[in-house]
């Protein structure tokens, strides 16, 4: 009993009850078994105290929040045991009955957020404060939900900018097809295999955002299911016997590498430099061993972290390096393979880094066309074409244990060495088969719409330097704004004959000034289309703290009012055939500026060689303002009768009596 709770004959072995005053109480517990004879009484005295001092008053994380922003809201003297109650005028979140609150707000001005607290006693308190919701400059960001779909999947982007955007312009380019999307999200059907750039520009009335994700699409033709992963440096595939002899003359190897790191030696394929081996070096050089002679490609061209379709095409003593069905280079070694008695994928000279698929063997040199169709597809070996060409080795590395099976009529398997469990070495190999050469994307359009945009770069009689009589010259066709003159000496861009007739900017050397948003342009006419303004370095690449500019009108901006031009770049030194790309789009026929603004102090230089303008065509679509279907990253749609196992792993071969799950149920094959 505690009567003055307002409890009375409670049964429980717990009780609970609220005194509403200050004072002094008894409580009453008696316990038995049933019967009076065992029955005892307790009697207790509870002092109840005044309640704990509370306020309502609260302070928000920001007084001024940006759209779209999270704005948090805490009590200054929370009390445990109290109830608080949060109105949230105009948020997201409208209520909450959490001890803090967060929302965000999309409405611009101002709006109340109120605070109610109740004491254990009933007692209660409020209190309001206001927030001011301004609009500021969009933030933009996205994430691509597939980012890897087979040719004729949906394409899904989703917007995730903050800060109260308004409006959407996406860019979905590759080199032979391009989406202009307006509206918040993306939603398309792909049409054309490639590896896409994806970019958002968001807006609204305060100012403008970019965000770029290079490769963030890859839309493949066909599905590579599963490669082979090698996460050792000792994993290797030994074939049962060479496809390669000494008496070889004409071959081809090609395969699909996606390498998780690049080293001096790795990716290595065949046997070693004395005989026949493929292997790349730390910066990215194919390196080509035949018969002790070696073939190197140019830096770069191996890139970690990207799915890549590689060949290497013996042709008597030509060999021809391909990356992506394009011809990139090509040297005589006249020596011949000698002694070729053992084959291997991962070399002890050169470990295999990453993952590997659609491996091949020929034994006749491929044409591009062969490389450009048969690359970008699963092998049919049975094909009248395939079979003429000699295939002497094909591992498509869709299975999920045991040595590796040659698809083709040779028999020639793979013995795994050094791989571990046997599920951690077939993942889905996904950006396989991902090449077009539908010749539908950009065309150079540099003679169209620019004129004197390559070296020997033309120029007028009038001197920018007497320092040197006959070196630098006024160019021909370029505008340009404050440039400095200083008696004899104009400082500003200008034809130099000793840099080989380079368009060239220096300042420091030969009496040359400082320059401050000296700009260099020219105004043409564009059609509607995605730009790509392309400037390659000669000698000297000086260039830090200047841009690449691209404008609305007759005029470049200062650099302090760059947000206004359509778009800019920051110039970067890259010397001796390096280059800077500035990408735009324009939606209709615009007048533009295009060139650049510099800024340079002290003793610095940088030429340029060439100037290309590419225009690529789009495909004009409409977004979509809320995404359909499943909103996670997807894998590739799973075709009915798809098997997998109890992990989840794709399964292309199965073994009797295993459990597998098929249409989302347990099957027993």
């Amino acid at each position: 009993d505690a009567p003055d709770a307002g409890v009375k004959d409670y049964n429980g072995t717990q009780l609970t009850a609220i005194f509403p005053k200050v004072g002094k109480y008894d409580v009453t517990l008696t316990a038995s078994d049933g019967t009076d004879a065992n029955k005892v009484t307790v009697k207790r005295t509870i002092e109840v105290t005044p309640a704990a001092a509370f306020s309502a008053d609260f302070k928000a994380s920001l007084k001024q929040v940006p759209a779209g922003q999270r704005v948090s809201f805490i009590p200054t003297q929370p009390v445990s045991g109290y109830r608080y109650e949060w109105t949230i005028e105009g948020g997201d979140v409208t209520s909450s009955k959490a001890v803090s609150a967060a929302t965000t707000f999309q409405t611009i001005g101002k709006h109340k957020v109120t605070l109610k607290v109740t004491s254990t006693a009933g007692e209660e308190k409020t209190q309001t404060q206001v927030i001011d919701v301004a609009e500021v400059r969009p933030e933009a960001d996205f994430n691509v939900l597939t980012p890897v779909v087979l040719r004729g999947d949906t394409v899904r982007v989703k917007d995730e900018t903050k800060f109260g955007p308004t409006d959407w312009k996406w860019i979905v380019s590759s080199p032979n097809k391009n989406y202009l999307v307006s509206g918040r999200n993306v939603e398309f059907k792909a049409t054309e295999p490639g590896v896409y750039d994806v970019s958002l520009t968001a807006s609204n009335s305060v100012g403008t955002s970019s965000n770029v994700r290079n490769r963030g699409l890859v839309v493949v033709n066909a599905d590579s299911k599963s490669g082979l992963s090698f996460n050792s440096a000792s994993s290797r595939v030994v074939l049962s016997k060479s496809p390669l002899t000494e008496e070889d003359k004409n071959f081809t190897v090609e395969w699909w590498m996606n390498p998780s790191k690049l080293t001096d030696f790795c990716c290595g394929i065949g046997d070693d430099d004395a005989n026949f081996l493929i292997k790349t070096n730390a910066a990215g050089q194919l390196i080509v061993s035949k018969g002790g002679r070696q073939v190197k490609s140019n830096n770069d061209l191996v890139v970690a972290g990207e799915w890549h379709h590689y060949a290497v095409v013996v042709q008597n003593n030509n060999v021809i390096i391909y990356r992506d069905g394009q011809k990139v280079f090509s040297q005589y070694a006249l020596n011949a393979i000698k002694g070729l008695n053992s084959f291997a994928i991962g070399a002890s000279a050169a470990d295999m880094s990453g993952q590997i698929d659609e491996f091949r063997v020929w034994g006749t040199p491929l044409t591009q066309e062969q490389l450009q169709t048969w690359g970008n597809e699963p092998l049919d070996v049975n094909a009248a074409d395939v079979k003429a060409a000699d295939l002497r080795v094909y591992y498509d590395f869709n299975q999920n244990s045991g040595n590796v099976q040659d698809r083709g009529a040779n028999a020639n398997h793979g013995t795994r060495l050094g791989f571990g469990p046997d599920g951690d070495a077939w993942p889905l190999s996904k950006g396989v088969f991902s090449l077009n050469f539908s010749n539908k994307g950009t065309a150079d359009v540099t003679r169209t719409y620019l004129a004197n945009a390559k070296n020997q770069f033309r120029h007028t009689n009038v001197q920018m330097n007497d320092a040197k009589n006959g070196r630098w010259y006024e160019l021909k066709d370029w505008k340009l704004e404050n440039e400095v003159k200083n008696g004899k000496v104009i400082t500003g861009a200008c034809f130099d004959a000793v840099k080989n007739g380079n368009f060239t900017v220096a300042t420091g050397w030969d009496g040359f000034a400082d320059l401050k948003d000296h700009k260099v342009y020219q105004v043409v006419k564009l059609p509607a289309g995605l730009y790509s303004l392309t400037v390659t370095y000669g000698q000297h690449d000086q260039a830090d703290g200047s841009f690449l500019v691209v404008a609305a009108g007759n005029k470049l901006p200062d650099t302090d009012n760059l947000s206004t031009a359509i778009a800019s770049q920051r110039m970067e030194g890259k010397a001796n055939g390096g280059t800077n790309t500035l990408h735009f789009t324009l939606d209709k026929e615009t007048e533009v500026a295009i060139g650049m603004v510099v800024n340079m102090t002290g003793q610095r230089i940088f030429c340029i060689t060439d100037f290309m303008l590419t225009k690529g065509d789009f495909e004009e679509l409409q977004g979509v303002n809320k995404l359909t279907g499943i909103l996670v990253p997807q894998r590739f749609n799973a075709e009915q009768g798809t098997l997998f196992d109890l992990s989840g792993r794709r399964v292309f071969e199965t073994r009797p009596g295993n459990i597998y799950i098929e249409n989302g149920r347990r099957v027993v094959k």
